[in-house]
């Protein structure tokens, strides 16, 4: 769940989990260790454990501690979101800290309890802070390898942990094994360093698409390095006074332009990857070069202050800095930034960041747009649509015309590059030092861990410029997580200043807002931490079930199972369908129309307004349009096609017998392939098609599927079926065929294959709103009625097979038959022939016969006395040994029956509200139905009152849980041969018998007083 919140849509593995869980318990371990008794103390003991630079996991677990209403039970949703903490954890953890502490978990101090649980809610909350940093972190690692599946693995968590200094010292801190250090964990954040990369291989493995795909990666490497810089921009904004706010624009420039520009190609790299079957950036790419928007790089590179002629930026990126850390007005500022940023109490700082680091990003944009550059020769080469080679192109001469005026510019300005340079390798806590000549020549080798950067002065210029170059990527490496982790909290602060923006709930009724009078939950949450649904209007559900916040799959299961008690499936698909289609929030398009100048529209730009501050508002609305996108319109859209995936796929019931509703599903798959939807989407879509076409190829080749036998190929590590095996008849002479002639283990066997064919044919549906017990039942029921009409058979068959037989001998030897086939089904777990054998034995005709049963020895009578036990009225026995054994079984169906019909006959589908008026929320036709027509007597009517009519999906649920129990012994086939002989027998005496049991044990009982029995 944690990693699914930081990192949406990457897995991970649970060796991962475990070694996070491992390291998280050693934490908590440490802090009570020190057998604190105060929250306080806690504190100090944990600021101790963590180094300086992971301070801010204390803070913030104090925070969340004091913003926490105990009497709640809840996190403070600044900290936590709006998952709520389970009971059952903080229960743990206050047992744990009274058992550290030496205390009875029974005793009871109010006072100490309070404290009691602050501790335990601070050290969750420690918990919490140091998983989710370490999640980021890891998965962050995982998105810059390239070629990677996008899974957190054990590997690579350890490589993460080992590139992150202040981790690495936590986690040396706590362990005291001499694990090697995984290699690559730094390389991996570099994606520039290539070692020993072959053009040859590359270019024999490339393509359009894997160019593009590694265009959009860089791109966002690219935005996050912006991203760096705007950390540092917003430190100096806030402090710098308004004369000296010339400094901003003298370190940054026209910098804003470039972001903007910068997140326009990753939505235009995006649209092209993910809107069309084969990409074509070129389109995309001319649009903005058509509008001169890469020109911001030419201004980017000059500046200067009013009264001076501009110069290059290194100079005056140089010499602002300088100015900035000398000016004793801001020596407060960088003192306090010392003490806030360190990695360590002597180690590197952020004024050295500012000196060093800041720099090498402000130049990145430069080298960058040189990338740009390389990308469309690669695209060029492997284009094979006209006109995409012609707009790429066009967007190549462009950009060519843009690099030649910035390298005049370097030119003419006399920069030259330092011969002899000398080059920095970087591996895993090693950096390595060279000289090129003829080769690399090693010089020196440093340990990153243990390396301390200290400023010094030095008056040769040119030694100078060589130390400079090395300390910017000293600098980069050993502070590189410290300003990851700046940049996580500037994001954070980015995101409320942009916050995500949805349309109203009179342009999309799904938006509007939960309420009491729509919505209501459970006061505990799931096992995964996602509220749990008590109640609520069908279009609330129906959100739900499509939320874009997370997906809830035993939520989607349990609708799917029982969505009929309270809408039909035409009006399910329709909902599905307008949720799936959402509209662009009016607020966005509205400031679509307010951007539009004299260049409005496919020349929209920056230049068309002028520099009168519409950039920055245009490029908030850039980052609010792509935030609808990503987390609101694609993942509602995602998850209607899961949904629709899983209704297909599971209850193919729905559309097998309405030609009406899947033309209406196939129209809406097929005209969403045309639209204007991402890649995996149309996908998706194509999924669900493909799915429709399997389902109605079974359908028509083979009509009711049932594959309950066809498992011989499906696993190759299933036992070997035994053959059948065969008594007094043999195999063929189906005349002969009963009880004592057949074997007793073989009729088990059988009865076994045809139960479980009979029980695993009965679908959800049949089993929703008691429909077995209307007066449409076989209709609404078949498979469920086969089932329980088959057992009543076969109860008969049973006890008229006793009856029937004259002799008494004969009739002892078929009790002892009927318990021998007995022990099989307890054997096989074939509870429903259990019970059908039990009934008739204790049905009238049969228990009668009391010198049958006299005649009976002692060992069959105690199983006679097990299998009474295991089939009392009530089932507990029978509930027990179900939850003890694995499958293949086939439960007793009528014990489900019971439950299911007392959940329906004693709780209302309906309820009302605690407020509002029935016209607030469109109801569905069943609601207006049974409003119209309901019965003031009747529990499942809905009220008919001013409240609105929720639907209570509690009673939904439970029904559901049991419907899922059933559905799990159906998936599991017995490794039994069907004998076909012996099937057709059984199903055509089943229907021969009449009705003359009572009557046959009357006339042996009178033969008995009469003496003539034999």
């Amino acid at each position: 769940m944690l990693c699914g919140t930081v990192h949406p849509g990457m897995a991970i593995d649970h060796d991962a989990v475990l070694h996070i869980r491992d390291l998280v318990s050693q934490i908590v371990t440490e802090i009570l260790e020190q057998k604190t008794s105060s929250v306080v103390d806690m504190d100090k003991a944990a600021r101790k454990l963590f180094p300086a630079s992971c301070h801010w996991i204390t803070k913030d677990a104090w925070d969340a501690m004091y913003n926490h209403a105990i009497s709640s039970r809840k996190f403070h949703t600044s900290r936590f979101g709006a998952s709520r903490l389970p009971h059952e954890l903080h229960h743990k953890m206050t047992i744990i800290i009274k058992d550290n502490l030496g205390r009875e978990k029974d005793k009871k101090d109010r006072e100490k309890d309070k404290e009691i649980d602050k501790m335990a809610y601070y050290l969750i909350a420690i918990c919490e802070g140091i998983s989710e940093d370490i999640m980021k972190w890891t998965g962050n690692y995982v998105k810059n390898i390239r070629n990677s599946d996008k899974k957190i693995n054990l590997q690579n968590l350890k490589i993460a942990l080992s590139a992150d200094k202040a981790l690495m010292q936590l986690s040396n801190s706590l362990k005291n094994d001499e694990e090697d250090q995984s290699p690559g964990g730094f390389l991996s954040n570099f994606y520039e360093f290539d070692l020993d990369d072959s053009d040859d291989e590359e270019q024999k493995y490339t393509s359009y698409e894997s160019i593009a795909s590694d265009f959009l990666k860089e791109e966002r490497l690219y935005l996050r390095e912006l991203n760096q810089v705007n950390v540092f921009r917003r430190r100096l904004e806030s402090v710098l006074q308004d004369e000296d706010k010339v400094y901003l624009r003298l370190l940054f420039g026209n910098l804003a332009e470039i972001h903007e520009l910068t997140m326009k190609m990753e939505r235009t790299l995006e649209d092209s990857i993910e809107m069309s079957d084969s990409p074509c950036i070129g389109m995309g790419l001319w649009e903005l070069a058509e509008a001169y928007e890469f020109d911001g790089y030419v201004a980017y590179l000059k500046r200067g202050r009013d009264d001076e002629p501009e110069q290059i930026l290194t100079p005056v990126i140089t010499k602002t800095i300088e100015e900035l850390l000398e000016n004793k007005h801001y020596a407060a500022l960088f003192d306090t930034d010392d003490r806030s940023y360190s990695v360590t109490l002597d180690g590197p700082t952020f004024r050295l960041a500012m000196k060093y680091v800041l720099p090498t990003l402000l130049h990145a944009p430069l080298i960058h747009f040189f990338r740009y550059l390389e990308y469309v020769n690669k695209l060029l080469k492997h284009s094979h649509n006209e006109e995409d080679r012609t707009e790429l192109q066009n967007s190549k001469l462009y950009l060519t015309t843009v690099g030649n005026q910035l390298e005049q510019t370097i030119d003419h300005n006399g920069l030259t590059m330092i011969k002899n340079r000398s080059h920095i390798f970087l591996f895993d806590h090693l950096l390595v030092l060279c000289k090129k000549h003829k080769g690399y020549k090693f010089k020196e080798r440093i340990t990153v861990n243990l390396m301390d950067i200290v400023d010094i002065e030095d008056s040769d210029a040119k030694i100078w410029g060589v130390q400079f170059h090395h300390c910017c990527y000293s600098n980069s490496c050993n502070i590189f997580s410290l300003l990851d982790r700046v940049l996580d909290g500037y994001e954070k602060e980015e995101a409320k200043r942009i916050p995500l923006v949805t349309p109203g709930p009179e342009q999309y009724r799904f938006a509007e807002p939960d309420s009491e009078e729509n919505i209501s939950f459970e006061d505990y949450t799931s096992s995964s931490g996602i509220p749990v649904v008590k109640n609520g209007t069908v279009l609330k559900l129906v959100e739900r079930l499509t939320y874009h916040q997370y997906t809830d799959n035993k939520y989607v299961q349990t609708f799917l199972i029982s969505y009929r008690s309270f809408c039909t499936p035409s009006e399910l698909l329709e909902m599905l369908i307008e949720r799936f289609n959402v509209p662009v929030p009016n607020k966005l398009l509205q400031n679509q129309e307010m951007r539009g100048g004299p260049l409005a529209g496919r020349y929209d730009t920056v230049q068309s307004h002028g520099l009168s501050g519409g950039m920055m508002f245009s490029a908030y609305n850039e980052q609010s349009y792509q935030r609808f996108r990503k987390e609101y319109e694609r993942p509602i859209q995602r998850r209607v096609l899961s949904v629709l995936h899983q209704w297909v796929k599971n209850h193919w019931y729905d559309f097998e017998n309405d030609s009406t509703l899947l033309e209406a599903l196939e129209r809406f798959l097929q005209t969403s392939c045309d639209q204007k939807l991402t890649n995996q989407h149309k996908k998706f879509c194509k999924n669900i098609i493909t799915l429709i076409e399997k389902k109605q190829k079974q359908q028509e080749s083979e009509g009711h599927v049932n594959t309950a036998f066809d498992f011989e190929d499906t696993n190759a590590f299933q036992p070997k079926k035994p053959e059948p095996v065969w008594h007094a008849a043999k195999q063929g002479d189906v005349a002969n065929y009963d009880l004592l002639t057949l074997h007793p283990l073989e009729i088990g066997r059988q009865l076994t294959l045809l139960h479980f064919d009979l029980y695993r044919a009965i679908k959800p549906i049949e089993l929703v709103g008691a429909a077995w017990t209307k007066h449409d039942k076989y209709r609404r029921s078949p498979q469920l009625l086969k089932l329980t009409d088959h057992s009543t058979l076969l109860t008969y068959w049973v006890s008229r097979s006793i009856v029937e037989t004259e002799s008494l001998e004969e009739r002892v030897a078929m009790f002892a038959r009927v318990l021998e086939v007995m022990s099989v089904f307890e054997e096989l777990h074939n509870f429903t022939g259990l019970v059908a054998f039990q009934s008739a034995l204790n049905s009238a005709c049969v228990h009668r016969l009391t010198w049958c049963w006299e005649r009976l020895d002692h060992e069959k009578v105690k199983t006679y006395d097990r299998f009474a036990k295991l089939c009392e009225p009530r089932y507990i026995e029978m509930q027990k040994r179900i939850q003890s054994i694995n499958p293949p079984c086939v439960p007793f169906f009528g014990h489900y029956l019971s439950n299911i019909f007392f959940f329906e006959a004693g709780n209302s589908t309906f309820v009302k509200s605690p407020g509002g008026t029935s016209s607030e929320v469109p109801r569905t036709r069943i609601v207006l139905q049974l409003v119209h027509l309901q019965d003031s007597n009747d529990p499942q009517s809905p009220p008919a009152s001013n409240k609105r009519v929720l639907v209570q999906f509690l009673k939904c649920r439970r029904i559901s849980d049991l419907i899922r129990e059933i559905q799990m012994y159906q998936n599991q086939p017995y490794a039994l041969q069907v004998e076909k002989s012996i099937r057709v027998c059984l199903v055509r005496v089943f229907h021969t018998w009449q009705t003359t049991k009572i009557q046959s044990s009357s006339k042996i009982k009178a033969m008995a007083k009469d003496g003539l029995i034999v």
